[in-house]
């Protein structure tokens, strides 16, 4: 088995990269090959079984079965949207962002709380998507038990303190006591006369050495955490080192470990808390062979469920029936059979052969097979015979040689006067389809007769007009269908993401559109006349854009409706829009009747048709949106704002110069 741990904070300070250490050790020790990178190119590249996110902040970038570690409070997803929208506010690019996107890619989920299930069930149970939640924790690798000293114990507190100072008040009165030991970053913890020590490496090991050695370790949470009842790493690795704990009541380490672990009341005054605590230390000190017999049954209790060892196996079961249910392998189980043909438009615009072949072998690697590619050319392309022979035994190959007018919707005409399949759908050299690509979404269609197009969410590589400028990995689009945005000319269905129903090919009427881009947005208005639209909720294609400056961390979505905008003008878009706004005004768009139906979900679907200037003048509805808000009149506001908007909403290079120091140092004021 192999794996990977994609972390975004990878080599940074903080818990994630520590918890990856353990992951990767865990992993090794029940002879697993592992890989920890904050890369999905290294990702790839390993070519794991699986792959683990640590943080919601990252969506699935790759065409490998992704499980998203749930340990944070669902309230924390909120805040991150919040964040995110409040930073868009102050950004160069413009872009819309779809609540929770992140977490809606993942193929499972590994959760530590009920609440968190609950919360996953709430949001994608009436959705298309299929997905599956599995018990796992932020814990530790298997340990033997060793019996800590407790000679002189010693009281240690690990953290990083992200966030701002936690529980500063009581740490405060806690440095007066000569038991403390506090370790993390300095940085954090400078209001500490005595009982800091040091940081400690992140590496697996340590943090587990410097506990047993104390003795005593305290694990405290954030309101947020107990509410949700996550627990953190604190309890995991104070009772894999052997030590014993010293809890801030929560409902988890209650119901898991009861009276092997010692409690403070954290609603109690921060003088009768540290008293508790100074209590506990005492008792430990002259009840040692009781406190020893504690620690022992908290870590037999560890090593019987809760090691990362036995989480990483029990992810398996799950892991089997996943990869079978959402066609990542093909399978005698599978819901659809092969018989209904699909045509795959293959339209050649470079002579690039390197990525020709990556998109055909994305092509013949699709676990749905009945497929043949029509490909599309309108010039020779120097080598593409050659290249083609390789594939011919595999897949069936029809080329159609268009002929070169300057308006690409010339080719999208000849390649629909070609299909006489069940389904079709189009590609261009710079589209990479996922293995289970096809196969979710010709499920989809066959199981929702009432949709004529399926499509998934995207994503982008997007590539540097510097070669010497390595490509980076966005999510490009990931939304359910909302005709109001495709009539408005906001596109959220990538090119390469869909399949149709061939029927529509010929119901469709493609009329000439006068310019050179922008026709395969014009494609999905036409489909959006006549059928409905239905998302699969997973990401399963990419596609290459290069951006027209260095910059490869950011991604304009509009090129989703005007196409690549490094070749038209602000002119050309404001004709693109009066052309297609006067084709389509006084037609008609499909509509599901009933707005507050789930069609996911029901059987008996009622469509009407609307016209296009009404679904085109109603305005959006953003009241699911939260914001943050502050007032126009508070410093916070001011240096939050001067933050966000000098600082690139916080980006920095890896050796900032004094002006983003000063920024710097505005961040820390105001706490983000």
């Amino acid at each position: 088995m192999k794996i990977a741990i994609h972390n975004s904070f990878a080599e940074k300070p903080c818990a994630e990269t520590e918890l990856s250490r353990r992951i990767s050790i865990a992993a090794n020790n029940l002879g697993w090959e592992s890989i920890e990178t904050s890369s999905p190119q290294e990702i790839q590249s390993f070519n794991p079984d699986f792959v683990l996110v640590m943080h919601f902040n990252t969506p699935k970038l790759y065409g490998l079965p992704t499980y998203g570690c749930m340990w944070n409070p669902p309230v924390f997803f909120d805040l991150y949207e919040s964040l995110l929208k409040e930073m868009q506010s102050y950004s160069r690019e413009k872009k819309d962002i779809v609540k929770y996107a992140n977490i809606f890619t993942y193929d499972g989920y590994l959760s530590s709380s009920h609440i968190v299930d609950n919360w996953l069930h709430d949001k994608l149970d009436n959705t298309t998507k299929k997905f599956w939640i599995a018990p796992f924790f932020t814990s530790t690798n298997q340990t033997n038990y060793t019996p800590p000293n407790i000679q002189d114990p010693h009281l240690v507190y690990i953290g990083t303190n992200w966030d701002g100072a936690r529980f500063k008040e009581l740490f405060k009165q806690l440095d007066k006591q000569d038991f403390m030991e506090v370790y993390g970053l300095a940085s954090k913890w400078r209001y500490l006369k005595k009982s800091y020590k040091m940081s400690l490496p992140f590496d697996g090991i340590s943090v587990l050495n410097t506990l047993r050695n104390a003795g005593v370790g305290l694990c405290l949470h954030k309101p947020e955490h107990c509410d949700a009842e996550t627990p953190s790493m604190r309890i995991f690795e104070i009772i894999a080192s052997g030590a014993i704990a010293i809890c801030g009541e929560h409902k988890f380490i209650r119901t898991v470990f009861g009276n092997n672990v010692l409690y403070v009341d954290t609603n109690a005054s921060v003088t009768e808390q540290v008293k508790q605590i100074s209590d506990h230390i005492s008792w430990i000190k002259n009840n040692q062979e009781i406190a020893l017999q504690m620690s022992k049954k908290a870590h037999d209790i560890f090593l019987e469920k809760y090691t990362l060892e036995k989480l990483l196996l029990e992810i398996i079961p799950y892991h089997k029936s996943l990869i079978a249910d959402k066609g990542f392998i093909q399978h005698s189980n599978h819901q659809i059979t092969t018989n209904k043909k699909l045509d795959l438009i293959l339209i050649i615009c470079e002579d690039n052969l390197n990525k020709i072949r990556r998109c055909l072998d994305s092509i013949v690697s699709q676990t749905y097979s009945n497929i043949r590619i029509i490909l599309v050319k309108s010039r020779e392309i120097t080598g593409l015979s050659e290249l083609l022979k390789q594939y011919i035994d595999i897949v069936d190959i029809k080329i159609v040689n268009s002929k070169y007018t300057g308006f690409s919707i010339t080719q999208i005409k000849d390649v629909l006067n070609n299909t006489n399949s069940d389904y079709f759908t189009i590609l261009n050299e710079n589209d990479v389809i996922h293995p289970n690509h096809l196969y979710l979404l010709v499920s989809l269609l066959e199981k929702h007769q009432f949709a004529g197009v399926s499509y998934s969410g995207s994503i982008v590589n997007l590539e540097s007009s510097d070669i010497f400028v390595p490509a980076s990995k966005n999510l490009a689009c990931f939304e359910d269908f909302n005709i109001n945005k495709i009539t408005q000319f906001q596109n959220f269905v990538s090119p390469n993401s869909f399949v149709a129903r061939s029927s529509l090919a010929l119901d469709v009427d493609i009329e000439e559109l006068k310019l050179p881009f922008a026709s395969f947005f014009y494609l999905i208005l036409c489909l959006s006349q006549k059928s409905i639209f239905i998302f699969s909720y997973e990401v399963t294609c990419e596609f290459d854009y290069q951006n027209k400056s260095k910059d490869v961390s950011s991604f304009d979505r509009s090129i989703l409706t005007y196409g690549n905008l490094a070749t038209i003008t602000n002119k050309d878009v404001d004709q693109f829009n009066k052309t297609l706004s006067d084709m389509f005004m006084g037609k008609y768009f499909v509509c599901i009747t009933d707005k507050s139906q789930n069609i996911y979900k029901s059987q008996d679907i009622q469509t009407e048709y609307v016209e296009f200037s009404k679904l085109r003048n109603i305005k959006m509805n953003n009241s699911l949106e939260q914001k943050i808000e502050f007032s126009s009149f508070s410093l916070y506001a001011i240096l939050r704002a001067i933050y966000l908007r000098l600082s690139n909403n916080g980006n920095f290079n890896k050796k900032p110069n004094s002006f983003n120091k000063f920024l710097i140092y505005i961040k820390t004021l105001i706490g983000y």
